[in-house]
């Protein structure tokens, strides 16, 4: 009978995703690279929350993201993300979610299995990559979409955060700061991804510093959801994708930090 190993995860947080076992998809590499680059510096200011129309959402935030992480995710369908984190070793992955905790569990090729715990109802694991506390945000709901705003120092909303549901399969898809640019040429990068549609979104350019630009916005729902999806082919992740990469980093961090209690699998990993 192959010979089971347990361990407990609870909080804790790894780096920059750095997990490759012989080879992290070309999905989750990029992934990372966009929900973890400091690329997006000039946010689009609104002079409201957005979507115009939306209900404020007060509930808790953390049950709502559980019960949107997939209740298995696994290896043996090659068009899984876990499918590339395969290698002659490592064999077979399986993540289970269960009320409050996660269990992934690791199948090597000399009978060893693996099986990882994780408590994702701790605070460090639900604040995913949100830049502030939960109780910073306005978040408003409209038809699919969640959206994260919070008032800056200037009076303005910004938007860190965007949750759309999959009208079609149901996956909640995640967009970080979608409506940001860089620096170098911000007002004219916002004038081509709002494009044709300047009027709609009543623009007005503000000052963010002595060098630094932004537009002003006050657009219709239909113009905001028109905006976001100029922006959702490239830009947008499903939730379940995010919550495999917060695993594997949760999961290399603890390795890291207890190299003996895991002697038995490093050789395994690539790390």
């Amino acid at each position: 009978m192959p010979r089971q190993v347990t361990g407990f995860f609870v909080g804790g947080d790894g780096g920059i995703f750095g997990l490759n076992m012989k080879k992290v998809s070309i999905l989750l590499i990029h992934l990372a690279m966009i929900f973890l680059s400091g690329c997006k510096e000039v946010p689009l200011y609104f002079r409201s929350s957005q979507p115009r129309g939306g209900t404020l959402f007060t509930g808790d935030l953390t049950p709502y993201l559980i019960s949107n992480f997939p209740k298995i995710m696994d290896s043996y369908d090659n068009n899984s993300p876990l499918f590339d984190a395969l290698n002659d070793t490592l064999i077979g992955i399986e993540i289970h979610r269960y009320q409050n905790t996660a269990k992934m569990k690791l199948g090597f090729f000399n009978g060893l299995t693996w099986v990882e715990e994780f408590d994702i109802s701790d605070s460090s694991f639900t604040k995913l990559w949100f830049d502030k506390g939960i109780d910073e945000y306005v978040i408003f709901k409209k038809e699919n979409i969640d959206c994260f705003n919070y008032e800056n120092d200037k009076g303005y909303f910004e938007i860190d955060m965007v949750f759309e549901r999959n009208r079609i399969n149901g996956d909640l898809i995640v967009y970080d700061k979608p409506f940001s640019v860089g620096k170098k040429n911000s007002l004219k990068d916002f004038d081509k991804l709002i494009s044709y549609k300047r009027d709609e979104f009543d623009l007005a350019v503000v000052d963010i510093n002595d060098t630094l630009k932004t537009y002003s916005a006050d657009p219709s729902y239909m113009g905001f959801r028109w905006l976001l999806n100029r922006v959702s082919d490239d830009e947008g992740f499903p939730l379940k994708y995010l919550y495999a990469v917060k695993l594997f980093n949760a999961f290399e961090y603890r390795i890291k930090m207890d190299s003996i209690k895991y002697l038995d699998i490093m050789e395994f990993l690539d790390f």
